[in-house]
């Protein structure tokens, strides 16, 4: 750690100049050590008990804090003592608190509860995360080339995510990134902040819209813009910097040194050795001092880290091949099915049900010739209790009628949800009768019956179908 001889407050050991004054940061004994934590012990809602000193960012000191009841680890943050006076400072840190509590990223820290003591002290409850900041953990290795992408486009992940969600970082520096390393994993990025507290302090080059490390501020926010997205784009180019040669890429014998913009061009013409040109050309167009052409795209960024993989060229004979057996295996199925049907007997399409009638003689006695002056017709139904209907009479199935020589006689059968069938029989001078059915006329929404021929009995007791208009 390192601490503010002017302002007493204590760093994280990455930083060279205290972020509030521009003071250069000490190694050395701090002046003043406070023998007594207030806030150790405190309640916090009823819940949440203050335990021990976890470190600090820019804007607030970090506490361990155990849950009373479940007995669950958990982080406390409390804004910094010297910006406690500060009603303002104390309303943007609540705020930031409410903003922070809707990311519900892996890789960004959850903020589980918030709240204020006695309306001065403002603090927010975040869930402890086991790891070491990305500062720590590369003072123990140095990261290979695929390694530095890797660890490179996760945290691209949880910067477009928080983009996505219509905020900044703003805070993209390695002692605000946990690294969380287990067995048999890849290390994954924790992001501690994310969104700063703007505000206007006063340094040797004029005023900066909020406060900030001095080696990663943009040079835009440098020279007074308003922060933007080109603002994390830009700071993301200095951590690549970072993570391939394990140092900070601005330096400064002091705040006013840190902060010149020359710093900053020639940051381009001083990239890491380790880095393959493609990668340089990256870090070149991430820290480029002009926001407006700086390149600002997470798809071109993780394809020139991780360029697709080209398609390997297949022979055209295969995508030939799959067809010409598809066309084979229809033609064959094809011909085979004509083939078949051929054997198959298809058959009779039955007739739709209909009135059967039957006609015969009626004969009155066995031992009497059929001879007589009279026809005696017998006519009968299938289904019964059909309607017979003659010009003098009307019958219910069967029915007997009897038919003079020479005359003939009209009949109607009359069959419910049917047609109604006329019938005409005509005596011959020969003592035959000629029976003749009329054709059907089709009538909408009735039923049509099949046609039968006409029907003349024999002499004998057999009957006949003969069609009369046949010349025998």
């Amino acid at each position: 750690m390192k601490y503010c001889p002017k302002c007493n407050d204590t760093w994280s050991s990455d930083l060279n100049f205290c972020p509030f004054d521009g003071s250069v940061l000490s190694t050395g004994q701090q002046g003043t050590v406070a023998l007594y934590d207030p806030r150790i012990g405190l309640l916090l809602d009823g819940r949440y008990r203050v335990l021990t000193p976890a470190g600090n960012d820019i804007f607030s000191e970090h506490y361990t804090a155990t849950h009373v009841t479940l007995g669950k680890k958990y982080r406390v943050k409390f804004l910094r003592s010297s910006l406690l006076e500060s009603s303002r400072y104390r309303s943007i840190f609540l705020d930031l608190a409410r903003v922070r509590s809707r990311f519900n990223h892996p890789g960004i820290e959850k903020t589980v509860d918030y709240g204020i003591i006695e309306n001065r002290l403002p603090y927010i409850i975040t869930e402890y995360v086991e790891g070491q900041t990305l500062t720590d953990f590369l003072k123990t290795r140095t990261l290979t080339l695929s390694a530095a992408k890797d660890l490179f486009l996760k945290i691209l992940d949880i910067m477009e995510y928080v983009h996505s969600e219509g905020y900044l970082i703003q805070n993209i520096h390695p002692s605000n990134i946990q690294i969380v390393s287990s067995v048999g994993s890849d290390p994954q990025p924790v992001f501690g902040d994310v969104g700063m507290i703007r505000t206007n302090i006063m340094n040797p080059r004029g005023k900066i819209s909020f406060i900030g490390i001095p080696e990663f501020l943009p040079p835009e926010i440098i020279t007074g813009s308003e922060p933007s997205k080109e603002n994390d784009f830009y700071q993301a180019g200095l951590l690549a910097y970072y993570l391939l040669s394990g140092k900070t890429p601005v330096y400064g014998k002091n705040l006013d040194d840190a902060l010149m913009m020359d710093k900053r061009r020639q940051l381009a013409s001083s990239l890491p050795e380790t880095a393959t040109p493609e990668i340089k050309s990256l870090i070149r167009q991430l820290l480029e001092v002009n926001p407006e052409k700086r390149l600002c795209d997470f798809e071109k960024i993780r394809n020139i880290l991780s360029p697709p993989k080209p398609r390997k060229s297949i022979p055209y004979i295969f995508y030939i091949l799959p067809v010409v057996f598809a066309v084979t295996l229809i033609s064959g199925f094809i011909i085979f099915r004509k083939k078949d049907t051929k054997h198959i007997t298809q058959a009779p399409e039955k007739p739709p049900t209909m009135p059967t009638v039957i006609i015969k003689p009626e004969v009155t006695s066995t031992k009497e010739p059929l001879t007589r002056t009279d026809f005696v017709v017998k006519i009968e139904t299938i289904p019964t209790e059909a309607t017979i209907q003659t010009p003098d009479n009307k019958y219910i199935s069967p029915a007997v009628i009897h038919v003079k020589p020479g005359t003939q006689l009209k009949i109607k059968i009359v069959m419910k949800n049917y047609q109604d069938k006329e019938i005409i029989l005509l005596p011959s001078s020969d003592e035959k009768l000629i029976i003749h059915l009329k054709p059907e006329e089709k009538t909408p929404g009735r039923k049509v019956t099949h046609e039968k021929p006409a029907m003349k009995p024999s002499k004998g007791n057999t009957d006949e179908l003969i069609d009369p208009f046949k010349k025998n």
